[in-house]
């Protein structure tokens, strides 16, 4: 078992720690066993979620010279595209995009109206 100091436990996140120990204990086992694949499996879902509990940049370059008119008009085509894709028919497979990604369409469209 590592040791951990303090600097260190207190600049890891709860699901950043768990993939850690997970991740020790895979390193004590055959990687190629089913306990080792299990274990990397779950250590790397984890350290997925914990990316995206850290903040986004999202930086869009728009074509020089863009008027108003054509940022209103794209700004609309990205509403209809964010409604669209919130709707949801599961008797059909028919599931809404997860909210992450429609808050950032929402930003966008939301930049690109406020210029």
């Amino acid at each position: 078992m590592d040791r951990w100091t303090i600097k260190q436990l207190n600049s890891m996140s709860d699901l950043e720690f768990a993939a850690a120990i997970l991740n020790e204990r895979r390193n004590k086992v055959t990687p190629y066993s089913p306990l080792g694949i299990k274990l990397a499996s779950v250590a790397h879902t984890l350290l997925d979620l914990a990316a995206l509990k850290q903040p986004q940049t999202l930086v869009v370059e728009l074509p020089e010279g863009m008027t108003q008119p054509e940022r209103e008009e794209l700004a609309d085509a990205l509403h209809d595209v964010r409604q669209e894709w919130a709707e949801e028919d599961r008797s059909v497979g028919i599931f809404p995009m997860p909210q992450r990604e429609l808050n950032i369409v929402a930003k966008l469209e939301e930049a690109l109206r406020n210029g």
